[in-house]
């Protein structure tokens, strides 16, 4: 007989969900707010349709209590299949198109109008998922019962063939995304983390400007001076160093007897994050090796010697970059359930360490640091604000992640999921204040969500396998679920071949071969994106000016006028330029001593006129840029 534990909690779970959204909807079409006046993206008619039939069929499903509870949750578990199925066509349309869970109420309020729809997805989610523990999840009892010790914190050993698999299944995605990118243009800081390597190889750390730990740019500059400085090198090295992650991740999982769920994180991972887990950026490395400082004390302990190891390796991802302290929030509340005096010794040690590893890098500075990330209150960083659609993209995640806290929570085994629990809700408190947010920071809110979600799967292939449901049941459930999976594939396949078509391949570009060209006679270069004088083999010039983020413009330090005369008195050769700088005043007396010769990818390579005296004719979407801003 089924326990009352097991329906209880889903039940009103999923009663809260519906009554909250039908009274968004009540109330959205009693005052006439917010979307419902604008014709849907891919669907007949206006928002007010969809709206009441979404009321419609929410009442419909609290009808199906005179039938009692379990009538219900079969309901809800219908109505959510079709509203993921609404956002799913949404998100494969690539149109940001809100569920018909809250209605439009949101509309006059942009902040939470541009956050329904991920918030309408995540509540689709949330009942997908109440419903689904509700009618085949067991209670806590039971639960005990089959799982034996397994759900124990210090049950069992880590199993080195679920370590394995997951590492290997992790290598093998990254040598193809590697490759799929081999020569295509990424964006982001990777230009710059290589500029500073090579200029790190060639020249030294004391002339470079550089805001961040420099261990990371060290590592690069040893890897470049044994292979030479090649990006795909720079890649695969991060993908290395991301393999720490399932590596930990395995570790701490199968000792509760689910390390397979560490192998199905690794692809959820790459399939979320295809493009920034492979680029030579800081963000990985440090995410990583902060991650990998779990490994110590899921192993041997929490004893002395296992916790200034562990702290250790805290500190060395903490040098590759400070934003590695998103990942020290596991091991942190791992031992914050053991021993919250531990824990704190734990991070006293790990910050300690990092200050006397400061002073022991050549290159470190704190004032620089300070001074890139101290007065950006006022500037253009509010502009780039958190996307809570990060969520709505990775929704088969999202589903699988609130599974795993659901079925946890009914078989009270959420001790386990704390730790990943904490790091995704600090990662997303703190993104949510802090401005600027980059792209690659989604790895902060992906990566713990990615852990939950790789347990959520196995835990729904057990629960699968172990209801007592018939065998038709249990196929439609199993239909379901691969329907899903593949739908979130497809989609995410099909973002992949289309960032490869759109992106520029700087390998061949002609800029990159006359860069070649000109550094073989010994001219120096300069580039804003310094890819691409690392592409063909240069450094930038002069090394105060190898990197250009945007922190060092919006803080003060550096602006268009000053980069003119710094390359002005160091008589460079050639420059690439894109339309912006080039429209800003400090850049014309500068550029009338030089001639365009190459443009292609958006950006213009400019040459001495004295090294190329006949300009190129530019095409027309550039011409009034350039030649009018240099008095041509």
């Amino acid at each position: 007989m089924r326990s009352c534990v097991t329906e209880r909690g889903p039940f009103w779970v999923c009663a809260a969900i519906l009554a909250s959204t039908a009274a968004f909807k009540a109330a959205s079409l009693a005052l006439g707010t917010g979307l419902l006046a604008q014709p849907h993206p891919f669907l007949p008619g206006t928002y007010r349709v969809y709206v009441w039939i979404g009321l419609a069929a929410e009442i419909g499903a609290f009808a199906t209590l005179a039938w009692g509870t379990r009538r219900f949750l079969l309901a809800c578990f219908g109505l959510s299949i079709v509203f993921l199925g609404y956002h799913a066509v949404g998100s494969f349309l690539r149109v940001a198109a809100p569920c018909p869970c809250l209605g439009g109420l949101l509309g006059h309020w942009k902040p939470l109008a541009q956050a329904e729809s991920p918030l309408s997805f995540l509540l689709a989610c949330g009942l997908l998922a109440a419903s689904f523990v509700g009618l085949f999840g067991t209670s806590a009892r039971d639960a005990a019962v089959s799982d034996g010790d397994q759900t124990g914190g210090h049950a069992g050993h880590p199993s080195p063939v679920a370590a394995l698999a997951a590492v290997g299944i992790w290598l093998l995605l990254g040598v193809a995304v590697v490759l799929l990118w081999r020569g295509i243009f990424l964006g982001g800081d990777e230009g710059m983390e290589a500029a500073k390597s090579m200029q790190i190889l060639h020249g030294g750390l004391a002339p470079m400007w550089n805001d961040q730990p420099p261990l990371w740019s060290i590592i690069g500059a040893g890897l470049f001076s044994v292979f030479g400085p090649s990006l795909s090198w720079g890649r695969l090295l991060v993908v290395v160093f991301g393999a720490l992650m399932p590596l930990s991740w395995a570790a701490y999982w199968s000792r509760r007897g689910l390390g397979w769920a560490a192998a199905i994180s690794a692809v959820l991972l790459w399939l979320a994050e295809y493009t920034y887990l492979g680029s030579f950026m800081l963000e990985v490395p440090a995410y990583a090796v902060g991650l990998a400082s779990l490994l110590p004390l899921v192993i041997a302990g929490y004893g002395w010697l296992p916790l200034l190891f562990s702290a250790l390796i805290a500190a060395t991802g903490l040098s590759i970059k400070l934003t590695a302290a998103f990942a020290l929030v596991a091991p942190f509340a791992w031992l914050c359930q053991r021993s919250f005096k531990r824990a704190l010794a734990w991070g006293f040690a790990a910050v300690g360490l990092l200050i006397l590893g400061s002073f022991l890098q050549p290159g470190w500075s704190w004032s620089t640091m300070l001074a890139s990330h101290a007065d950006l209150g006022a500037s253009q960083a509010w502009n780039f604000r958190f996307d809570p659609g990060v969520y709505a993209d990775a929704w088969l995640m999202c589903l699988l992640a609130l599974f795993a806290i659901a079925n946890g929570y009914v078989k009270g085994r959420l001790e386990a999921l704390a730790p990943w629990l904490w790091a995704e809700g600090a990662a997303l408190l703190i993104h949510l204040v802090h401005r600027p947010f980059w792209p690659y920071y989604d790895l902060h809110l992906l990566a713990p969500a990615a852990v939950v979600a790789g347990v959520g799967a196995v835990e729904l292939w057990r629960a699968l396998r172990a209801a007592g449901v018939s065998r038709r049941q249990r196929a439609l459930a199993l239909g379901a679920a691969a329907a899903l999976c593949l739908c979130w594939g497809g989609q995410q396949a099909n973002c992949i071949a289309h960032q490869w078509k759109t992106s520029d391949d700087f390998a061949v570009s002609p800029i990159t071969k006359e860069l070649t060209r000109l550094g073989r006679a010994g001219h120096a270069e300069f580039a804003i994106e310094p890819l691409w004088t690392f592409a063909a083999g240069q450094v930038q010039t002069p090394p105060e000016l190898t990197i250009l983020p945007a922190k060092r413009f919006w803080s003060g330090q550096i602006g268009e006028p000053a980069i003119a005369n710094i390359l002005r008195s160091n008589h460079v050769d050639a420059l690439v330029l894109g339309g912006g700088e080039t429209s800003e005043p400090g850049w014309t007396n500068l550029l009338r001593d030089y001639a365009p010769v190459v443009h292609d990818a958006g950006v213009v390579l400019f040459e001495r006129r004295a090294l190329h005296p006949k300009p190129i004719a530019l095409r027309h979407d550039v011409r009034d840029v350039f030649l009018h801003s240099v008095g041509f």
